[in-house]
C-alpha cells in the first residue's frame, strides 16, 4: 500500500488520515477499557465517539490554521474525514459488536456447542428455554439503551416513545418497506 503525497496537498491529507487515526486510537482504548461490555454499552460507545471526535474535529482546524493553508476548500476533505470517522463507528464497530452479543444466530450456535451439539429432544427444549431467557434479556438491554439514548421514556410503569424515537422508527419503517423487509 502506497501512502499520497501529503506534499501535494498536506492540509486535506492530514484531516483524512486522522480520520482513521483517531478512530484507533478511540479502539484501543474501547478495547483496554472493555466498553463494550456491561450495561448501556451502546450509549457509552457513542458517547466515547463522540468524544473522540472533538480533538479529530480540533486537529482538523487547527493543522491547517498552524500551516497557513485555512479556507473553505478544506471543507469537502473536512466532510470526507468526518464521513470516515463515524463509519468505522457506526459501519465496523457497532455491527461488529451487535453480531458478536446480541446476534441470534451466534448464540444459539453457542448453545449448541454448549450443550454438547444440541441432539436429542431434551437437549434441544433446554435450548429453547435458555434462549427465550436470553431474548427476554436482550430486548430489556435495548430498551434500557433506548432511554439512555433519549427514543423511549419511561413515565410511572409506562414506556414511552419520544420524538426522537418516532423519527428512527419512521425512518425504519421506510427502509422496511422499501426493501420489502419485515420486522422480526
Amino acid at each position: 500500500m502506497e501512502f499520497p503525497d501529503i506534499s501535494a496537498a498536506p492540509a486535506e491529507s492530514v484531516i483524512l488520515w486522522a480520520a482513521p487515526a483517531f478512530f484507533c486510537v478511540f479502539l484501543l482504548v474501547v478495547l483496554a477499557a472493555r466498553l463494550a461490555s456491561g450495561k448501556n454499552c451502546t450509549a457509552r460507545l457513542h458517547r466515547t465517539n463522540l468524544l473522540f471526535f472533538i480533538p479529530y474535529a480540533l486537529a482538523s482546524l487547527l493543522f491547517p490554521a498552524a500551516t497557513g493553508r485555512l479556507s473553505r476548500s478544506l471543507l469537502p476533505a473536512f466532510a470526507a474525514g468526518c464521513f470516515i470517522y463515524f463509519s468505522l463507528h457506526h459501519i465496523y464497530l457497532m455491527a461488529f459488536i451487535g453480531l458478536a452479543k446480541k446476534s441470534f444466530s451466534v448464540n444459539i450456535l453457542s448453545d449448541i456447542r454448549t450443550l454438547g451439539g444440541g441432539r436429542g429432544a431434551a437437549a434441544l427444549t433446554a435450548l429453547l428455554a435458555h434462549e427465550s431467557a436470553k431474548t427476554a434479556f436482550v430486548r430489556q438491554d435495548r430498551l434500557n439503551q433506548m432511554t439512555v439514548l433519549g427514543m423511549a421514556e419511561l413515565r410511572g410503569s409506562e414506556y414511552r416513545i419520544t420524538p426522537r424515537g418516532r423519527f428512527l422508527n419512521g425512518l425504519g419503517n421506510a427502509m422496511l418497506k422499501l426493501w420489502n423487509l419485515r420486522r422480526l
